[in-house]
């Protein structure tokens, strides 16, 4: 794995590929799971991504689809698909893990996060592409706040 090789975390690797994008910092700060109020603005990102670590939504991909359904209010899972232009393949693949959701199913994951306000890596986590081992390194939790920035200081040419 990249992460391993480069000897730091999942995380970090993650925001150097420019995964997570300023549309998914805003659903950070308007998603009603993660209060910004306790932390100063320059800490909420780091806030928001600790919260994501300890949310027990990890392989809890029924939990999400059950969310998308409702907040499209929809009868069931293809209606909700149809509703947001995303195939009831990806989302029925999600449910069934086969094949396992990964990074190729962001669009779909960005569209579902707006539609639900939980934001994209609580969505990701949920369907396994992020997992807690993401926010380690050599099986400690990484600092996430110096994980941003240490992403932000590397120069990919």
């Amino acid at each position: 794995m990249i992460a391993a090789f480069l000897h730091c975390s999942g995380f970090r690797v993650l925001q150097m590929a420019d995964v997570f994008r300023w549309s998914d910092y805003c659903l950070i700060q308007q998603s009603a799971v993660f209060n910004s109020k306790a932390v100063s603005q320059s800490h909420e990102t780091a806030a928001y991504f600790e919260e994501v670590t300890k949310a027990d939504v990890a392989s809890s991909p029924i939990f999400i689809l059950d969310e998308l359904i409702a907040a499209t209010w929809s009868e069931d899972l293809k209606e909700a698909a149809e509703k947001i232009d995303v195939p009831f393949e990806t989302l029925n693949s999600w449910r069934t893990g086969r094949p396992k959701p990964s990074l190729r199913d962001l669009a779909a994951i960005r569209i579902v996060a707006k539609r639900i306000d939980l934001g994209t890596p609580l969505i990701m986590m949920a369907l396994g592409v992020l997992a807690r081992s993401d926010f380690q390194l050599d099986g400690c939790s990484v600092d996430i706040e110096d994980e941003l920035n240490k992403a932000l200081d590397i120069d990919i040419l």
